[in-house]
């Protein structure tokens, strides 16, 4: 079972998040393992492989196919590029932000790879 949090603008939390990731002082490793400790949402980009009906259609997320709702967006065609979060393609973006999103989103995995790899290595 997945819980949020909700976090309202301007509350004491809130200001804490906001000052952990602007301070300069914070290394990327501390906030990557931050991050570790909290669950997050995220969107990805995936790209319209088929369409299955009005509001379903078969999309491929970095080689894996998943039917995803397709009921929030104007005119999916096959080979639109959408952003993809819960299972529901929230909008249309062209391919070169959809491919700088995917690379960023490897250096993460990568860097998280290596910073596992350095504390399994300390222990």
């Amino acid at each position: 079972m997945e819980a949020s949090l909700s976090v309202r603008r301007g509350s004491p939390l809130s200001r804490a998040v906001k000052a952990f990731w602007t301070a300069e002082t914070v290394s990327l490793r501390k906030r990557f393992f931050y991050l570790r400790t909290i669950d997050m949402c995220l969107a990805v980009p995936g790209k319209l492989e088929k369409i299955l009906s009005a509001d379903e259609a078969i999309a491929d997320l970095g080689g894996i196919q998943k039917n995803i709702n397709i009921s929030l967006i104007e005119d999916p065609q096959p080979g639109d590029w959408v952003v993809i979060h819960v299972g529901f393609a929230l909008q249309k973006i062209d391919e070169a932000q959809a491919e700088a999103t995917l690379k960023v989103l490897a250096e993460v995995a990568q860097s998280g790879a290596r910073a596992a790899a350095a504390a399994g290595a300390a222990a």
